[in-house]
């Protein structure tokens, strides 16, 4: 008699068979997402099914072709990269003092990043007596711009956020010199 387990009722895997398409917007939101965590990505396509003739060696019946197109994942990446590259970046940890859909990283009581990947509203806790002040901006990570100078300028405590609209949205807090 045949006893059927949970693994050999799973389809065969093939690595040729996964569809691993990932759109401009999911590869910035996921990027910013990793990164305002505290941790790093990989991005490229070395490896990708059909980038060598590998794959059409293994699987020659198959034939895998491959083709590169540029929807603008390495330009919103670039702008990711050209924020932090503004910023002390290696002082930088994950921020947990946020709450709503949002995640920060931080230089505590110098600089924060928080990102919102629906927009929407986020709230802050900023260290310190109300005598040191944050400044504000919203970043916008599809075009790479600031949009709005100076949301804010306020002491430490509790701040809310509120993004522009329900795309996704970086807002910097700096510490101001006196």
């Amino acid at each position: 008699m045949l006893h059927e387990t949970a693994e050999s009722l799973k389809p065969p895997r093939r690595p040729t068979s996964r569809r691993q398409v990932h759109d401009t917007g999911q590869v910035r939101r996921n990027a910013w997402r990793i990164v305002c965590a505290g941790g790093y990505f990989a991005a490229g396509f070395q490896g990708t099914i059909g980038h060598s003739d590998v794959w059409n060696r293994i699987d020659a019946p198959n034939r895998y072709t491959f083709s590169l197109q540029d929807e603008g994942a390495p330009a919103q990446l670039g702008y990711l990269h050209g924020l932090f590259g503004a910023l002390p970046f290696s002082r930088m940890q994950p921020f947990a003092d946020v709450t709503g859909d949002a995640v920060a990283l931080a230089e505590p009581g110098t600089v924060y990043v928080v990102y919102l990947p629906h927009g929407g509203a986020a709230a802050v806790e900023l260290p310190g007596p109300g005598e040191i002040r944050y400044g504000g901006r919203w970043y916008n990570p599809r075009t790479g711009e600031f949009v709005r100078s100076k949301i804010f300028e306020a002491g430490g405590g509790r701040q809310q956020l509120t993004a522009p609209d329900t795309n996704d949205w970086v807002v910097v807090l700096e510490r101001q010199r006196p």
